[in-house]
């Protein structure tokens, strides 16, 4: 394969500046997610992140450094990746492609391969503080969350460990409270134990994202509790325009759909069929013969 190369201990270091801590923890986490190299004339000048989980695999990160860009050496690494996958038998290659261009610069790498779109479950939700008020059963003061700079770090790990085993990857681990937003950021207690987390950050642009929001078990008014919590600090925050809510869970979403006016951008799912690389290895196999 001419652009890929495997990465492990003895080459990593060069290609650990186009890979974000975020990737580099996953790969120490997930034995399902592969990093591969890009290179070219043997110089390292990106690097990718893929999940394979048969018969699916996801295109979980890709970078190319700018002086590298436009010259087609993405859309060959993503070859290369295609043909890695089918000859171990994956069936189709997937990514989400995210609002604004960091999607469309995916989108347009991908155009360049046989593929069909899907839309995914996931949404960014964009709302104001004044929207979410109207629900009244927001516009109440929180019963039993408290702000994330109350909890211990034994009560955080807890949570952690309960995230691990769901299995739930939005979110890195350990939880850093200085990526946060403390005043704002809500754990949900059951009692004494700590039964869920709202995770929220600030944007530019006057926006305040939450990033995750997760309970231990379904419990809707946990959830809603959460929110009465954020809602009452971010009401208070001056500058305040919009909130970002990052993957959205569709109970979530559709409740506040009926009860405030909110803005979704829904994701797209571009998916390769994989198999069509089959005809392209046979027609070189035709060229080489008849050579």
């Amino acid at each position: 394969m001419e652009f890929l190369t495997t990465i492990n201990r003895e080459n990593v270091r060069y290609y650990e500046p186009f890979l974000p801590v975020s990737v580099r923890e996953a790969y120490l986490e997930d034995e399902n997610l592969l990093l591969y190299g890009i290179d070219e004339d043997d110089t390292a000048c990106g690097a990718m992140a893929v999940r394979v989980l048969k018969p699916e695999a996801e295109l979980t990160w890709i970078f190319l450094a700018e002086d590298y860009r436009g010259r087609g050496i993405a859309t060959s690494a993503v070859m290369d990746l295609s043909g890695l996958l089918r000859a171990d038998d994956y069936a189709e290659l997937y990514t989400n492609l995210p609002p604004g261009a960091q999607g469309a610069a995916l989108s347009n790498l991908f155009s360049s391969f046989p593929l069909s779109y899907e839309e995914n479950d996931a949404a960014v939700v964009y709302t104001t503080v004044s929207e979410l008020q109207k629900v009244k059963e927001l516009d109440l003061p929180p019963k039993g969350s408290v702000s994330l700079k109350e909890v211990t770090g034994g009560a955080l790990k807890k949570l952690e460990q309960a995230i691990r085993e769901s299995n739930d990857d939005l979110v890195n681990f350990p939880i850093r409270r200085e990526d946060y937003l403390e005043d704002l950021s809500a754990v949900y207690m059951d009692g004494k134990e700590p039964a869920g987390i709202l995770l929220a950050r600030k944007s530019p642009h006057r926006i305040i994202t939450l990033s995750f929001i997760y309970t231990v078990s379904p419990n809707p008014e946990g959830v809603l509790d959460m929110m009465r919590f954020f809602l009452n600090g971010a009401k208070n925050l001056p500058g305040m325009g919009y909130i970002r809510m990052n993957m959205v869970n569709p109970e979530l979403l559709d409740y506040l759909s009926k009860r405030a006016h909110v803005e979704v951008q829904r994701s797209l799912r571009p998916v390769i069929d994989l198999s069509w690389i089959d005809g392209v290895y046979e027609e070189a196999e035709r060229r080489l013969t008849e050579a």
